[in-house]
């Protein structure tokens, strides 16, 4: 059985998936949509502080998770971060594995980061905020 707040949070990821993609035609949509919060930052708590050396292992991580989804033959086809280094950090990675730049979108942006998710064509999305 899945811890509380673990419970809470995989059900408030896939309500947001699907109120982001319900409206969508099938023609456009990820296949897959990955929302993760940053990892670990530094203790400063200054407005743009870098990963901890255990947030850059969680990174490392999640890329794992990303290729675990991809293994399958479901390509990454799109990295979206806000403005913050910590998120750019957190899917860096996974940009050197994949080659894909990081599209940066405002925090405060989200009709924008919508759309441009709605945007990707199949595939694997991951977002990191």
């Amino acid at each position: 059985m899945l811890p509380p707040l673990f419970r809470r949070l995989t059900l408030g990821l896939l309500a947001c998936a699907f109120i982001l993609l319900a409206p969508v035609s099938a023609s456009a949509a990820p296949d897959i949509l990955i929302v993760v919060r940053h990892a670990e930052r530094s203790a400063s708590m200054a407005d743009d502080s870098p990963l901890t050396p255990q947030g850059k292992l969680r990174a490392a991580e999640l890329a794992r998770l990303v290729e675990a989804w991809t293994a399958t033959g479901t390509p990454v086809r799109a990295l979206f971060a806000s403005e913050a280094l910590r998120t750019q950090q957190t899917l860096a990675p996974i940009t050197a594995a994949t080659h894909l730049p990081v599209t940066i979108t405002p925090a405060k942006e989200i009709d924008a980061l919508v759309k441009k998710i709605r945007a990707v064509n199949g595939g694997v999305v991951v977002v990191a905020g």
